[in-house]
């Protein structure tokens, strides 16, 4: 993005964080009708087993940029044990959100995710 030159995109609203390994943001300003893309790695605890073996956490996290709109969000495992299944639920607002962690047949399990989200 600095090859095309951060003064012309700042002119339209562009901006983007990579400082934080584990939230970062790409705001694409007023050309793309305010679009904002980020990422935020997540880590949770499972509690106790549910009905169905499952185990269930749940923590809350911050967007990098907040949205008057979610578009839309996809999440991805980064834990490879195979005891567990990891699913991940978000519940957006302006500014933040809760995630749900659900393990198989594991309780007081650490997962880690990452979860992607689109908005304006």
């Amino acid at each position: 993005m600095d090859a095309i030159g951060s003064e012309t995109l700042s002119q339209f609203g562009v901006k983007y964080n990579f400082d934080n390994p584990n939230a970062w943001s790409i705001s694409l300003g007023r050309l793309f009708g305010g679009l904002i893309i980020q990422g935020i790695k997540v880590t949770g605890r499972t509690g106790s087993a549910l009905n169905s073996g499952y185990s269930e956490g749940e923590t809350s996290v911050t967007y990098p940029i907040p949205f008057q709109a979610l578009l839309g969000f996809t999440h991805g495992l980064v834990d490879t044990s195979a005891t567990f299944a990891e699913h991940a639920s978000v519940n957006p607002n302006s500014s933040n959100a809760k995630v749900f962690l659900h393990a198989l047949t594991s309780t007081n399990t650490e997962i880690t995710t990452w979860i992607w989200l689109a908005g304006i």
